[in-house]
């Protein structure tokens, strides 16, 4: 039976029978699991034991009081409660802990003055308190706006029988509450729990692998001269370059922008069994969306309007190659499942053709997102996650190897036009504690300027211009002997002093992201 079921509308019975109600009305009140639907019910029950015009529960939160449900006889919400009830009155339950029955409220000399009372032209009120394990919680309160003397002493007694139960119905429904949500927040901190120790899992796996020794340049099966380094993270990158270089199976690059993922891309093909074919690059991000798919397979003429000839796409450009996809976690979700059809079938279908292809490539795949993360977060497929992700090269940053920079420059400086010139010590170690976010494509463009406008060797570490470059110059000369951290670290204190604290500034002038400077003031106890 419903707890609706229960009472009648409107109707004062005699006491015994309100009395045999409201016990049927408790047992009922006990039985409800959820809290909106209770306290629905509570005010519905209020009113129609004692037949008042409107029902309202107000409990005090943080000193405040909110009205949690407010109701009408007809069983309708009260638009606005807040404005409804008198706060004068519901404080007055509170503080004094005791009932409050009110036969003509601005007749009353308690509270004619009360602004509430007089504005709401309240006639009959009844408002009882509401106690909860720790004291009173609020009040369950009812009114007559139309006739006085609405209530009388027996309604209250019956409304503070009703108002005990309801009370504990209602605690019992928010521990209930609280229990489910404690359930939900464990639930999910166990899910972020074994999120967090798969990543562990992993970057474990990857620390086991960095220490195994690199094989030095020398070992490895391709000279790589494309590569410039003789860094740990370099070579290690190379090694496994030089064991997927045979196979015919998908290569994801990972790496940050500037790392020379088509560097590597062009490793594969120049080294690899395919490399008498043809080496097609695409740049996932850089096609509007509504072109990606004619881009990746082309289209027959008449196809779609302004399609007046046939046009191959990437993939029978590639025949017989290897086609590099580029930014590949660009790719909106419907050319995704396209694609990952062509890497089950080894097919693919230009638009407006009415047979498929045969797709003759070897898929190399670039990003500088975490797909995984992208997978989880729904932007990505997963089944074309792994099956692009076959062997994930990893290629390091720039920050990652400073040592390479020795290499670096003197082939950057060449390609500029300036052969002769050289740096000198101070120069290069600014250049090794730079954080390089763009990588490689950074240090070449510095490069070049230094090229263009040097007027000789050596080139001192005044005429960089990286940020915040010409403060630290002058203490580059006590640099001999510093780690690299100690140099970082120097590095941002003097920006830091320079920007007179401001923490967006000097990320901005070192060319750090934000959350990468903060991480590094964390690291270095700057924070």
């Amino acid at each position: 039976m419903s707890l609706r079921d229960l009472f009648g509308r409107g109707e004062k019975g005699r006491p015994v029978e309100k009395l045999l109600r409201l016990l049927e009305i408790n047992k009922a009140l006990s039985a409800q699991q959820e809290l909106l639907p209770l306290l629905d019910a509570i005010v519905d029950a209020a009113l129609g034991l004692l037949g008042a015009e409107r029902g309202f529960v107000v409990l005090e939160e943080g000193g405040a009081l909110d009205v949690k449900c407010a109701r009408t006889l007809d069983r309708e919400p009260v638009r606005k409660p807040g404005t409804k009830i008198s706060s004068s009155i519901v404080r007055l339950v509170i503080e004094r802990r005791e009932s409050l029955r009110v036969d003509d409220a601005g007749a009353e000399d308690a509270l004619s003055a009360a602004g509430s009372v007089v504005e709401l032209k309240l006639r009959s009120v009844l408002a009882v308190p509401l106690f909860g394990p720790s004291g009173v919680r609020g009040c369950l309160y009812i009114d007559n706006r139309f006739a006085r003397g609405s209530f009388d002493a027996a309604d209250q007694s019956v409304l503070e029988a009703f108002a005990d139960q309801a009370a504990i119905a209602l605690t019992n429904a928010q521990l209930r509450a609280q229990a489910r949500l404690a359930e939900q927040r464990l639930v999910a901190a166990n899910e972020d729990l074994r999120r967090e120790l798969e990543v562990a899992e992993r970057e474990l796996t990857r620390v086991r692998a960095s220490l195994e020794p690199a094989p030095e340049r020398s070992a490895l099966r391709h000279p790589y001269e494309e590569v410039v380094g003789q860094s740990e993270p370099v070579r290690r990158a190379l090694h496994l370059l030089d064991r997927v270089m045979d196979g015919e199976f998908p290569v994801l690059l990972s790496g940050e922008s500037g790392t020379g993922k088509e560097l590597a891309a062009r490793a594969l093909h120049r080294y690899g069994p395919r490399a008498k074919g043809p080496f097609v690059a695409l740049n996932c991000a850089a096609i509007p969306a509504n072109l990606v798919e004619s881009e990746l397979f082309g289209f027959e003429r008449g196809a779609f309007t302004g399609a007046d000839r046939a046009r191959a796409g990437a993939f029978e450009s590639a025949r017989g190659g290897v086609l590099f996809l580029d930014e590949v976690g660009e790719l909106p979700l419907d050319v995704q499942a396209k694609l990952l059809r062509v890497l089950q079938d080894a097919s693919f279908r230009p638009i407006g053709a009415s047979h498929d292809r045969r797709a003759d490539v070897r898929i190399v795949a670039a990003t500088n997102r975490a797909l995984a993360d992208e997978v989880e977060a729904g932007r990505f497929r997963g089944d074309l996650y792994y099956r692009i992700r076959v062997v994930e090269v990893p290629l390091p940053a720039l920050r990652e190897r400073p040592e390479d920079i020795d290499q670096l420059v003197p082939v950057l400086l060449a390609r500029a036009g300036r052969p002769d010139l050289v740096l000198s010590a101070e120069a290069f170690a600014v250049l090794r504690a730079h954080p390089w976010p763009d990588n490689v494509r950074q240090l070449e463009n510095e490069i070049t300027r230094v090229a263009a406008l040097s007027s000789g060797s050596p080139v001192r570490a005044e005429e960089l211009q990286l940020p915040a470059a010409a403060r630290s110059a002058p203490a580059a000369r006590g640099l001999a002997g510093l780690s690299l951290e100690q140099i970082e670290e120097r590095a941002i204190r003097e920006t830091l002093e320079l920007t007179r604290g401001s923490r967006t500034e000097a990320a901005r002038l070192l060319g750090l992201p934000r959350r990468t400077f903060y991480s590094r003031l964390k690291k270095y106890g700057l924070d």
